[in-house]
């Protein structure tokens, strides 16, 4: 995320289309955390507790998926806890100075779609040069302690690059995920270690 400090992935006035007064999004690679994740880690201090406006959302059902760069303060969530299929993407927007200032959380799109449309990603994110595309094959256990958050990340995954990654096949079977995938190096790349498995797939190079 620090490398699109510079060298943004979305033109400003994308950005201000999903929220009005920002010129800047960054977007988190995978593995996609929960703030009752974020919390429990400890990383983030009081931040959470103190502005974090979580009486507005359910914390095990928003997942952060970007921000508005270094010292913004200000996540870009998934909230999953209207609707587990289709989430909407919300902003937290901060108001007012000192001991008035204020957070909230603001609906910044209906879902994930319409924040792709609004930022000009639909098809995934265009790369400034074009790269050979490399392999990989991802492995997620359904059933394992972290089975249900990284098939999450996963899927999010695939919506944020769009058709900049083509899947060669699906060898699925309940309850494990299990798929060969081609794409960008920059895709590829954050994927976590941990959901990639050696087959003769990815051990080939792309065509």
């Amino acid at each position: 995320m620090i490398e699109q400090q510079t060298k943004p992935l979305v033109p400003a006035e994308r950005v201000q289309r999903f929220a009005p007064g920002e010129t800047l999004v960054c977007l988190a690679p995978p593995p996609f955390r929960t703030i009752a994740a974020e919390r429990a880690a400890g990383g983030s201090g009081d931040f959470w507790q103190r502005f974090g406006a979580l009486h507005q959302i359910e914390p095990e059902k928003a997942i952060v998926i970007g921000d508005f760069g270094l010292g913004s303060d200000s996540p870009i969530i998934l909230d999953y806890s209207r609707n587990a299929a289709d989430p909407r993407v919300l902003r937290l927007r901060w108001s007012g100075n000192g001991p008035e200032t204020n957070t909230e959380w603001v609906e910044g799109a209906r879902n994930f779609d319409h924040f792709a449309e609004l930022l000009g990603l639909s098809g995934g994110i265009a790369l400034r040069e074009p790269r050979k595309n490399v392999r990989a094959t991802i492995f997620v256990a359904i059933i394992g302690p972290d089975g249900d958050e990284d098939y999450r990340s996963v899927q999010l995954w695939f919506a944020r690059w769009g058709d900049r990654v083509r899947i060669e096949k699906d060898c699925s079977s309940d309850p494990d995920f299990l798929c060969d995938v081609e794409g960008p190096p920059e895709a590829i790349a954050e994927i976590p270690e941990r959901m990639l498995c050696s087959s003769r797939w990815s051990n080939e190079p792309a065509g």
